[in-house]
């Protein structure tokens, strides 16, 4: 799944509830984008996934500034929740 770091856009494998937050993350977001209310990013502060791929815990990005900075990278369209084997299909090819 995509996750914004304070670099910028990664893919991480969470599993179980890890998963469906980062869905609700990305609810805030795109909800933060569209109305500049901070409402439900604020949820997230001090909040971490855990990626069973590498074995490591990422924070949630709350900081505004970090959001804006790479929202031209982040499309909430159909195809933003890319599988595992399309984004290596990806990584392969480029």
């Amino acid at each position: 799944m995509p996750f914004l770091t304070e670099e910028g856009l990664i893919y991480v494998n969470p599993v179980g509830n890890d998963r469906n937050l980062v869905g609700k993350y990305w609810n805030a977001a795109s909800h933060f984008l569209e109305t500049g209310s901070t409402k439900y990013l604020d949820r997230f502060d001090d909040r971490r996934v855990w990626d069973a791929e590498t074995g490591r815990h990422f924070a949630f990005v709350t900081n505004t500034r970090v959001i804006l900075e790479f929202h031209d990278q982040l499309d909430f369209g159909f195809s933003f929740y890319k599988s595992r084997r399309e984004v290596e299909t990806m990584a392969r090819t480029a």
